[in-house]
């Protein structure tokens, strides 16, 4: 449905996710006095908090053309994620005054693109585009500082800096409801990963647990989103070595069902080669749990930065089978107190706002 309304900022989200649907309700809640509007390209399931009048659904992404008036009137373009390829990125490249005006918002992924992209004559010139088009981006959000940073020194970006965090699809709320976490008789359980995403490195930390196999562990792994074939390889590896105490949710949990299998788990293991993973990973120390993640990370720095503690996912290679699990009370209690203060809603109200307003 089309907005009647003026439009002072305008949010571009590449496709739907949880992640969406929750940021376009935060936004309708806590900044109704301005004007918003929201072009997602594939479908919402909005929440009834979601007002669908300032959303627009796009279903190819040459459909946003009939909305480039919108583009160009408007006072602000949030680009939530950066995943553009081949026509969709020249557009960017070719429309380059809307650039001094866009925020970048980083999902992770569309940053490292330059690292972990396939080398191939079609990637060439899109990585040539994308660096044309971030040397001209007028602003960028994430709250991991060290990403901006990378940007700045792989694409020469004069952006400005912005301190930004989506609103987490799991609410907190939802732990404080649950008592009982799912029964699991004489096993010590541990998440593994978050999606199906070969940046993930499942199979290695699969490998380096199987020692403790024969110890009651239980490795639950999400593969539910992302690369079904490499998803495949994981389960038959997972199988392979770790028989049935490896059990992958091959199918995306709704938020109240992942919210459950986060309480369960005693530690969480992400050994991502990038910044990835981070709601699940600050709702598992909002729960006191145990984390690990690897320290050539900006994510590590972060977390370093925040006085949160994470654990090396090199410790993981020479741990005992108790002390995989050991983490002492006083730590965990701090790692909570620290997610309350540093990514509450209220806090988020205050960044956003701050972007809303710059």
């Amino acid at each position: 449905m089309r907005s009647n309304r003026s439009t002072d900022k305008l949010h571009l989200f590449q496709g739907n996710s949880v992640y969406t649907n929750a940021y376009i309700d935060f936004v309708n809640r806590y900044f109704t006095d301005e004007s918003h509007l929201f072009l997602v390209l594939g479908s919402t399931q909005p929440s009834k908090n979601i007002s669908p009048s300032n959303i627009i659904n796009i279903s190819r992404f040459r459909d946003l053309l009939r909305y480039k008036k919108c583009l160009q009137k408007c006072k602000k373009i949030i680009l939530h994620g950066f995943f553009y390829e081949g026509l969709p990125l020249l557009f960017w490249a070719f429309n380059q005054k809307l650039l001094g005006k866009s925020y970048w918002s980083m999902w992770g992924g569309d940053l490292y693109f330059y690292k972990f992209r396939e080398k191939y004559l079609r990637s060439d010139i899109d990585e040539l585009m994308r660096k044309q088009v971030f040397r001209k981006m007028g602003n960028i959000t994430t709250l991991v500082r060290g990403d901006y940073e990378l940007a700045k020194s792989v694409y020469r970006t004069r952006a400005r800096y912005f301190p930004t965090f989506y609103p987490n699809p799991v609410d907190f709320s939802i732990f404080n409801k649950l008592s009982n976490p799912i029964e699991t008789i004489n096993q010590r359980t541990l998440l593994l990963g978050n999606s199906a995403s070969p940046r993930n490195n499942h199979i290695e930390i699969i490998r380096a647990i199987s020692r403790f196999k024969n110890k009651g562990i239980r490795v639950i792994c999400p593969l539910g989103y992302g690369d079904m074939e490499y998803a495949k390889r994981v389960i038959e590896e997972g199988k392979h070595v770790l028989g049935d105490n490896f059990f992958p949710l091959t199918e995306f949990l709704n938020p109240e069902e992942y919210a459950k299998i986060l309480y369960s788990v005693e530690i969480g293991i992400f050994n991502h080669d990038r910044q990835q993973g981070f709601s699940t990973i600050i709702a598992l120390l909002y729960l006191g749990k145990k984390v690990y993640i690897r320290d050539d990370t900006t994510l590590w720095t972060f977390f370093r930065d925040t006085h949160m503690e994470v654990f090396n996912t090199q410790e993981i290679y020479k741990d005992e089978f108790d002390s995989l699990f050991t983490m002492n009370d006083t730590s965990r209690l701090n790692n909570r107190n620290s997610v309350l203060k540093e990514l509450s809603i209220e806090k988020c109200v205050t960044y956003w706002k701050k972007v809303f307003e710059s």
